[in-house]
């Protein structure tokens, strides 16, 4: 969906979430900020998990690889 409409659908998400647990799966960086706490999954298994900052605060983690990686491929694009 493009980046509008996807703004639309989470501000109607946290208003009808406001109270509620909210799973969301997404690879969009704009939209995994948001998140309270994050999960990093691979091979179906947790390898990561806590806030923002937390993850990007470990260096060497696959969190903080991810981000490079897509703020290095927007800057590029």
């Amino acid at each position: 969906m493009d980046a509008r409409t996807e703004q639309r659908v989470l501000a109607n998400l946290a208003e009808w979430g406001r109270d509620r647990v909210i799973f969301l799966i997404t690879h969009r960086l704009s939209t995994i900020r948001n998140a309270d706490r994050i999960a990093l999954i691979e091979d179906g298994r947790i390898v990561e998990y806590g806030t923002h900052d937390q993850l990007i605060a470990d260096a060497d983690g696959r969190y903080r690889a991810f981000l490079d990686a897509e703020t290095v491929g927007s800057a590029t694009a």
